[in-house]
């Protein structure tokens, strides 16, 4: 029921998000978001170059996916294209739709033949931002029926990825909006996921819910933080933060996710051996961070998307091992990481052109960690539930244990108090006797003294008859 469940809402928003790509650069009046991925050509150098080499280099090459997804790399690359004017007005929006860009900077060419640029990033403030959005927006003024060459040149730590569409304005503030609905619903589960947990372990003290707290948190500050949200709301004056926090965020979700499994599936008993992989992840993760916060940020997340993996995989096969061992919570566990492990593929899928580029699939992680941590919920709730029930037939047994030994402590009071009975019988049958021996005793040493004074008293009345008898003669 629940996997058919999945089936039937990821179907449901693939229909209802589904965005129209197109495969040429020329916008028309009916075309809404044009991603123009496959009409870009790229420039990746091996050192910083400026524009104007870029400008006369002959080393781009063309793109062949929608989104440029153009790994990691330590310097600036450089894009150009070119967007050609069908519609009636002069005025287009470009869209780079990817928040987590460090530099994203637009060379527009002007009148006068040459060019004027703008620079946007994480590495500005949010403020000065012309457009009150996470996404980065440029104007692009280009006269109806005409076309311009643009060079944009962007820079990150992270995996470089450029969802880049040109749009009417129209067309590009619905979508947002329609965008920032599916945001906002997404932030709202969040919330209400890490303020209910949060009141469950005030009430129940169980440190797993604490570590499921603190990895809802994180998860959600990393998933909104990539929408750029965060950055918007948050911390907009601190484009140093903005730099490091989603790797942070990350590190520290996954690192209290692998606590918060441990804990929940009992892995130093149920599963050994992995047990201590989990441990090795947690320590990878915490390298991970140390690099971040000290400034190493590509090392960092290198660091960390090789722990994240192992992480994913990792948590899927104890949980696998613990389910099959009979631990029914376990069950939650493995389905919550296989959902969140298929949201990852689909959303990885569509970085590298696979999947098309889409509301589905750009909200495919936000999706599926709202499964996944609905799952953990349902987990730990059958967790207390048996918890609960092992309580209760724990109590039975101890006030069974309690009136057997209340029987047991009453048979030995009687017995005892009947061999008490005994013992003061036989005691004071011994006592009379002692009794009537001390009589006897006491009688017989009245009779000796009696015998000595009669042989005293007779001594006595015999001396003056023997001086009589010796002096008087016959």
């Amino acid at each position: 029921m629940v996997r058919h469940f999945y089936k039937l809402f990821f179907f449901t928003l693939f229909i209802l998000s589904a965005a129209k790509v197109k495969a040429d650069a020329v916008i028309g009046a009916n075309d809404g978001k044009l991603l123009i991925g496959k009409e870009i050509y790229v420039l990746q150098a091996d050192k910083e170059i400026s524009f104007n080499e870029a400008l006369k280099s002959a080393a781009f090459k063309k793109y062949d996916k929608d989104v440029p997804n153009l790994g990691l790399t330590a310097v600036s690359t450089w894009l150009r294209f070119t967007v050609t004017n069908k519609t009636q007005g002069p005025k287009l929006l470009l869209d780079v739709a990817y928040p987590i860009l460090d530099e994203v900077e637009l060379y527009s060419p002007d009148a006068s033949g040459g060019f004027q640029t703008t620079l946007m990033g994480e590495i500005k403030p949010f403020k000065e931002r012309k457009y009150d959005h996470p996404d980065y927006i440029f104007d692009l003024n280009i006269a109806t029926d005409s076309s311009k060459t643009y060079y944009l040149r962007v820079k990150s730590t992270e995996q470089l990825i450029v969802p880049i569409s040109v749009n009417a304005p129209t067309d590009l503030w619905q979508s947002l909006n329609y965008e920032n609905v599916l945001s906002g619903l997404f932030i709202g589960a969040i919330i209400i996921m890490f303020l209910y947990n949060l009141f469950i372990y005030f009430s129940v003290r169980d440190k797993s819910y604490l570590y499921y707290v603190i990895y809802v948190g994180s998860v959600g500050l990393t998933q909104i933080g990539i929408k750029g949200f965060t950055f918007q709301y948050l911390w907009g004056n601190s484009p140093g933060f903005e730099l490091k926090s989603v790797v942070i965020f990350a590190c520290l979700g996954a690192i209290a996710a692998l606590l918060f499994t441990k804990i929940f599936l009992d892995t130093p008993q149920r599963a050994r051996r992995f047990d201590k992989v989990l441990t090795g992840v947690i320590v990878l993760l915490s390298v991970a961070l140390g690099l971040t916060l000290i400034g190493k940020l590509q090392a960092g997340f290198q660091l960390m998307q090789l722990a994240t993996t192992l992480f994913a995989f990792s948590l899927i096969i104890v949980s696998a091992i613990v389910m099959r061992n009979g631990y029914r919570p376990a069950r939650f566990v493995f389905l919550s990481w296989c959902s969140l492990l298929i949201g990852a593929v689909i959303f990885t899928l569509k970085d590298n052109g696979v999947l098309p580029y889409n509301m589905f699939t750009s909200y495919s992680m936000q999706i599926a960690s709202i499964v996944e941590m609905a799952l953990l919920s349902f987990g730990l709730a059958d967790r207390i539930n048996i918890l609960k029930r092992e309580k209760e037939e724990s109590q039975a047994q101890a006030l069974a244990i309690a009136e057997e030994n209340e029987r047991i402590i009453r048979e030995q009071n009687v017995m005892l108090e009947l061999k008490v009975n005994e013992r003061t019988h036989e005691l004071n049958e011994s006592l009379d006797d002692l009794k009537q021996a001390q009589s006897q005793l006491v009688e017989s040493e009245k009779m000796a003294s009696l015998g000595q004074l009669t042989a005293g008293i007779a001594h006595e009345i015999n001396n003056p008859i023997n001086f009589v008898t010796s002096n008087v003669n016959p």
